[in-house]
């Protein structure tokens, strides 16, 4: 394997350490993926876990421009080949797709394609997914099929992370109390018994891959891999923890600007107003996220030196505000998950966004919902 197709593996390892966001992650996959083993197109379907019958309830694409995607219409459903890859997740090569008994042809408008590599995205027997890849000018080779596999890995501990953080979202809003702390304790037990067990054995793996390298650069960078795999096996502890921690929650919330401040210059201020222990749990874990994720942006965009985080319970209206002085929206990336991941939990309780630029220099993110209080 040359150096160049190491980097893409490794890159892919690295964005999962980082704790990127789930959607941008997949897309980067798909496209490392596409780069490395030489494909035109990729996909990667992730599959409805509640639908009755096989259902993509995720479908990313590279390599299809959004002009041609709207003219095909609607994304594929997991019928065909893809169906087929459902109800086999096994590593499957084609030199034409076409003539596999299962496919059924495509749209209208969509590009030809014909040589085929699918690979299931998994975590031990839990299937996710899959990674779809076509158009290699040839045929895959073996080689592709490696890569891919290990592509395929890092994708499916990060979709299983979201998917155990959604559960117990879910969790929380549909069952009392207890019922929480009970599937606290499940979700902890799979993080520690599944996620943690496959980024140690990925490290391990990387491990003894380096001792095979010679150029001393590709070696440190694999060394690079495996420290932040070490860190963020000590961040899913950390998370294990809180999960069994019934402490308050302004506790939990100093315990995440902590957290937050050693990747900024110095520690952020923390401005709390009202009784936030009488809000009902689940809007305290979305004001945890909140915090966590405008802190995160600001130490990865806003390069600023002084971070405030306001935090107020009004009688009718909760917000969360994250004051900065660095270089502001505008020049910060376009695609931003976390603020779409903000606006979602925004929405899912009725509430609003808002991203604006401050005329001294800086950005203010506030997060407005209304209150929802323990009875």
């Amino acid at each position: 394997m040359d150096e160049r197709r190491w980097e893409h593996v490794l890159a892919a390892v690295t964005d999962l350490a980082a704790g990127r966001e789930l959607d941008e992650l997949i897309e980067s996959i798909v496209q490392r993926a596409c780069e490395v083993t030489g494909a035109r197109y990729g996909a990667l379907g992730v599959i409805d876990p509640a639908a009755s019958e096989h259902r993509l309830a995720r479908f990313t694409t590279y390599g299809i421009d959004d002009e041609t995607r709207a003219r095909i219409g609607d994304l594929p459903e997991g019928r065909g080949l893809l169906g087929h890859l459902i109800d086999h997740p096994h590593p499957l090569r084609l030199d034409d797709l076409r003539e596999h008994p299962s496919s059924v042809g495509f749209p209208p408008h969509h590009p030809p394609m014909t040589s085929f590599l699918g690979v299931p995205v998994h975590v031990g027997e839990a299937v996710y997914g899959n990674l779809y890849l076509t158009g290699k000018d040839g045929g895959f080779e073996v080689a592709d099929e490696r890569l891919v596999i290990a592509l395929a890995a890092a994708a499916g501990v990060a979709i299983a992370n979201a998917q155990l953080y959604a559960a117990l979202l879910d969790a929380r809003e549909e069952h009392a109390q207890l019922a929480v702390y009970a599937d606290r304790d499940r979700i902890a037990r799979d993080l520690h018994d599944v996620v943690i067990q496959r980024l140690f054995a990925t490290g391990l793996s990387l491990g003894r891959s380096s001792r095979r390298i010679d150029d001393p650069a590709a070696s440190e960078r694999v060394a690079e891999a495996i420290e932040e795999i070490d860190g963020t096996i000590r961040e899913i502890r950390r998370t294990i923890f809180e999960l069994g921690d019934r402490t308050d929650l302004v506790s939990a919330i100093h315990r995440v600007v902590e957290t937050a401040a050693e990747a900024l210059e110095h520690p952020p201020t923390v401005e709390i107003e009202g009784d936030l222990e009488a809000l009902d749990p689940a809007l305290g874990q979305h004001v945890l996220a909140v915090v966590r994720e405008g802190l995160t942006n600001v130490a990865r965009h806003a390069h600023a030196e002084h971070v405030t985080v306001e935090i107020r319970v009004g009688a009718d209206e909760l917000s969360v505000c994250v004051v900065d002085d660095g270089r502001g929206i505008s020049a910060r990336p376009r695609r931003d998950s976390g603020l779409r991941n903000l606006r979602e939990r925004a929405q899912a309780r009725d509430g609003s966004v808002a991203v604006i630029p401050l005329a001294r220099g800086g950005t203010q993110l506030t997060w407005r919902v209304p209150v929802s209080r323990l009875s």
